[in-house]
């Protein structure tokens, strides 16, 4: 039996944690996906559904990161096309990324935004960027 999917980008320095779990087949074609993003930061949480439809694979995402990982300018981005879940890196070229993500749930009649944090070293994006990679590319049960 396959071990569910499950995707968790942690924080080094606060505990902080983006989840992404429960890959699901979607109307939308073969190859898209329903999923759900988890937000913890201290003593709350957050949880949107999501769907990979027309969205870049996570995995090319953490990879460009990882080749990158002695710094880049801007800002490098990631997000579903209903903008549910977004991801922004910034590098200070000194081998610190941070990770801001926005969870939204903006079509619903009671829409709400919760945005946070999480900081990485550059030094685990690779192995971050593999295991993406694999959770993301592999198709639902």
């Amino acid at each position: 039996m396959d071990t569910p999917r499950k995707i968790t980008i942690h924080s080094v320095h606060d505990g902080a944690s983006l989840t992404l779990s429960g890959f699901r087949p979607e109307y939308g074609g073969p190859d898209t996906e329903t999923f759900v993003a988890t937000a913890t930061l201290g003593h709350w949480f957050a949880e949107v559904s999501a769907s990979t439809y027309m969205t870049q694979n996570l995995g090319d995402f953490f990879r460009d990161l990882a080749a990158n990982w002695r710094g880049w300018q801007g800002e490098k981005s990631w997000g579903t096309l209903e903008g549910e879940v977004t991801l922004t890196a910034t590098s200070d070229g000194t081998g610190h990324i941070t990770m801001k993500f926005t969870l939204s749930q903006p079509y619903t009649g009671f829409e709400w935004q919760v945005s946070g944090a999480l900081e990485l070293e550059a030094g685990s994006l690779e192995r971050l960027a593999i295991v993406v990679s694999d959770a993301w590319n592999k198709p639902s049960i």
